[in-house]
């Protein structure tokens, strides 16, 4: 999940990037849209080798895809994230399990001693 976030993060700023640079009247920069193998490992401290099996394993899931200049980046379906299509009933367990886990909480709380 880790290697799942930085590549996120990294095409979220690209995105928001792209939008400021719309706004701006001058000539836009170039705005990197993935991150390297080596530059995921650098900054998790997770082994290279660890990484390579770990964006192998997210590419055959369909979640990433390795542009031509061998960067990674988000692997989207009908213009949706393909992690948030293949996670959508994990997030809706952990929303399930919290909701439960309050309404306990509450009960013990507001029980009289």
């Amino acid at each position: 999940m880790l290697v799942l976030a930085i590549i996120g993060q990294v095409k979220l700023r690209a995105v928001r990037a792209a939008g400021l640079m719309a706004q701006d009247p001058l000539p836009p920069t170039l705005v990197r849209d993935g991150i390297s193998a080596s530059r995921i490992a650098d900054v998790t401290a997770i082994p290279r080798q660890t990484v390579r099996r770990k964006l192998a394993l997210l590419q055959q899931r369909g979640w990433v895809e390795q542009l031509p200049d061998n960067s990674w980046t988000l692997r989207h379906r009908d213009g949706i994230a393909g992690a948030r299509v293949d996670l959508a009933e994990v997030d809706q367990r952990a929303i399930d399990r919290v909701a439960r886990l309050f309404t306990d909480l509450e009960t013990l709380v507001n029980r009289p001693l």
